[in-house]
């Protein structure tokens, strides 16, 4: 509070070191959102099918949307038209397979990295970043071939997290079940069944690729 006239402090109460600043609540809810901290796991599994489900979704969205400007194109950015969409292509790619790529290279850098290495946490968020923008420069530069290589290389990388884990730390899909610990078995499971989900998606764009008479 202060004097109206001389502007002197009349007085001032300071925080409390106890108490939770907004701020502080606000990213308490949002996290509790994000990890739905307030529910069970059968809660958490509804959650992780409903953002697969609206991953798909928005990738469909994408890629109906480029497939059909294609089509349909009237040039509409002039002698960079061409240039644009095979942006925004290479962008669907990094933005669909790409991130699944980056979260991939996330889990292979936490058991990869040196336990002694400095600011080793930021370096696993760093390597997400640094593959993820990878994907995207690998997309520009081959526009035909991005869809299946990244799809092959996402495939083997899921396929290939429990055996990293097993010889990182000598732990597997089994002893975790054996031991009830069903977070670890279930991020081991969801690798495998990731890794033949992509390694089938690819399978069925190498058979649509030659039944058009394409290059894959």
């Amino acid at each position: 509070l202060f004097d109206a006239a001389s502007g002197e402090v009349l007085q001032l109460n300071r925080p409390d070191p106890d108490s939770v600043s907004m701020g502080a609540r606000i990213e308490g809810v949002m996290r509790a959102l994000h990890f739905a901290d307030f529910g069970s796991w059968a809660l958490r599994w509804v959650y992780f099918a409903s953002g697969l489900l609206g991953t798909l979704m928005m990738v469909a969205g994408t890629l109906l949307f480029s497939i059909k400007r294609r089509i349909k194109g009237q040039h509409e950015f002039g002698a960079a038209t061409r240039r644009f969409y095979h942006c925004v292509e290479a962008l669907n790619v990094a933005c669909s397979v790409g991130i699944g790529l980056a979260c991939c290279a996330y889990f292979y850098a936490n058991r990869l990295l040196p336990l002694q290495l400095p600011d080793r946490a930021n370096w696993e968020i760093r390597c997400f970043l640094l593959i993820w923008l990878a994907t995207l420069l690998h997309a520009l530069s081959r526009p035909r071939r991005a869809w299946a290589e990244q799809l092959g290389l996402a495939a083997l990388l899921c396929l290939c997290l429990p055996l990293l884990n097993y010889w990182t730390t000598g732990q597997n899909l089994w002893r975790y079940a054996a031991a009830g610990d069903w977070q670890r078995a279930g991020v081991e499971a969801v690798a495998l069944g990731c890794g033949v989900l992509l390694a089938g998606v690819l399978v069925k764009l190498q058979r649509r690729h030659q039944r058009q008479g394409l290059r894959p």
